[in-house]
C-alpha cells in the first residue's frame, strides 16, 4: 500500500472514531507538570470538526468547557495537549495531538469560536447560553495523529504496536505527511 492511500485510510480512520465516541479524553499537562486527563464531549460527526475535512490544512476541533475548570489553568501554562479516542468496535485507537486556544474574552473572536463550539444540548449546564459568561470555547489545532485501526487496515500488524503516523504544521497550506512512529 502507498503512503497517501495509507494517509488517507488512517485520515478516515480517525474521523470514523470521532464520528463513533463523542467522549475522548482530553490529556493536558498539569500546573505540577503531570498528565492529568478528562473527559470531553465533543460531537462526533457535527461541527465540532474533523482532521480529513476539505480543509484540512486549517482543522479545529471545537470544545466547550466552563469557566474555573482545572484545564483552563492547565492550558494557560501549557496549551498543548491530546484527544484520545478509544475505539473498540475497531480494535484501535485515534490519538490528536496539538495546541488549545482558549476563548473567554469579550471581543468578537471569542463570541465567534462560542458559538463554533456551543450545541443547543448544552442549555442545561450554561443557562445563559453561549454568550451567558460560563461558557468557554476551546479551539483544538491538531498537529500530529497516531492510529491503529484492524478494521481500516491502518497500522494493523498485530506484532508491530506501532501507530501510523501523521503530522502537519498548522496554517502552513500542506496536508497531512506520514511519518515513522
Amino acid at each position: 500500500m502507498t503512503t497517501a492511500l495509507s494517509a488517507q485510510r488512517a485520515l478516515q480512520a480517525v474521523d470514523a472514531a470521532m464520528k463513533r465516541n463523542s467522549f475522548p479524553a482530553l490529556i493536558t499537562v498539569g500546573v505540577d507538570g503531570s498528565p492529568r486527563a478528562r473527559t470531553v464531549n465533543v460531537p462526533g460527526g457535527s461541527s465540532a470538526g474533523t482532521v480529513s475535512s476539505a480543509e484540512a490544512n486549517d482543522a479545529r476541533i471545537w470544545i466547550g468547557t466552563a469557566r474555573g475548570t482545572r484545564k483552563l489553568d492547565e492550558l494557560a501554562r501549557e496549551p498543548k495537549a491530546a484527544l484520545m479516542y478509544n475505539s473498540p468496535p475497531d480494535k484501535g485507537f485515534a490519538c490528536i495531538m496539538g495546541r488549545i486556544h482558549v476563548h473567554d474574552g469579550k471581543d468578537g473572536i471569542a463570541a465567534v469560536a462560542r458559538e463554533r463550539a456551543w450545541r443547543p444540548d448544552f442549555m442545561p449546564f450554561y443557562q445563559g447560553g453561549p454568550h451567558g459568561g460560563q461558557f468557554v470555547a476551546l479551539e483544538f489545532v491538531p498537529d500530529r495523529l497516531e492510529v491503529i485501526d484492524y478494521k481500516h487496515k491502518v497500522a494493523d500488524d498485530p506484532d508491530g504496536w506501532a501507530p501510523f503516523v501523521l503530522t502537519r504544521i498548522p496554517g502552513s497550506g500542506k496536508p497531512w505527511k506520514a511519518e515513522l512512529a
